[in-house]
């Protein structure tokens, strides 16, 4: 039924104190039938609704609602999506990194989805990223950078600029830098860098990400090649004989452990 309903702002607030209180506070029933209640696209409401449950709920900063309220807000629009940039840290202290994302992903979707679909060169992505960060901080710089590196390997193929400037990215921003994207620029030092101590530091990176419980297999065979192609191949034996049998029907796996058993280059 609330999927037909179209709630002005007076009538959304009296659906909310209702729902709270027939609920309790944060209660992901809450967030549910808000949702519901706003599929009828009236985005001139989100803000108040954001606001209003923001004040409301017990722990506004808990992972759950971050992503919630995000999703509800126009960066660059929205004054409580401000507000949260400015409260960085506190994110990162009570939602962890999960939470931030959620922010940083919302920049993504709003204002840097269309410049990425778009034929860029390297000195208009720097004054983007210039612009990201004076409009949300180190958040929207960071996020720009991310994708800034993509790119240039992606789409720019440009990886002279990639290997000369990752590590400057990726060392203040370790901690912040989802472990997908951290294994993704570690492939690609590991298909295009010669220098060992770039190999290194990628191996390094790549350490934390695989001594945690139950790395994913695509993890394990970048830090084995890394560990290969800088000559330590026994190490790097066993790691992919370790993301083969996390992935026994992964070809690609196999190949590369065959690769090495026969001390075949990886790359």
């Amino acid at each position: 039924m609330l999927n037909n309903l179209k709630y002005g702002f007076c009538a959304w607030i009296l659906f909310f104190n209702l729902v709270q209180n027939t609920y309790g506070q944060d209660s992901a029933s809450v967030r549910k039938m808000i949702f519901e209640a706003i599929q009828s696209k009236d985005t001139s409401s989100y803000e108040k609704m954001a606001r209003s449950y923001f004040i409301t709920v017990q722990n506004p900063y808990e992972l759950s609602n971050i992503q919630f309220i995000s999703q509800l807000l126009t960066p660059g629009k929205s004054q409580l999506f401000t507000e949260l940039i400015k409260n960085q840290n506190t994110i990162l202290e009570k939602s962890g990194i999960s939470g931030l994302e959620a922010v940083k992903w919302r920049i993504f979707e709003t204002c840097i989805a269309a410049f990425y679909s778009g034929k860029r060169s390297n000195g208009e992505w720097k004054n983007f990223i210039g612009q990201m960060e004076n409009q949300f901080g180190q958040a929207g710089k960071e996020i720009a950078q991310r994708f800034y590196f993509t790119y240039l390997v992606e789409e720019l193929k440009d990886i002279t600029t990639f290997l000369n400037d990752i590590e400057s990215y990726v060392i203040p921003n370790y901690k912040l830098i989802p472990a997908n994207d951290i294994n993704s620029y570690c492939w690609a030092i590991f298909q295009y860098s010669v220098k060992k101590e770039q190999l290194s530091q990628a191996l390094n990176w790549m350490q934390s990400i695989v001594t945690t419980n139950n790395p994913l297999p695509e993890f394990l065979d970048t830090y084995a090649n890394l560990l290969y192609k800088i000559g330590r191949k026994k190490e790097a034996l066993m790691w992919e004989a370790r993301a083969v049998s996390a992935a026994p029907d992964n070809q690609q796996l196999k190949v590369a452990l065959e690769k090495m058993q026969k001390s075949v280059p990886t790359w």
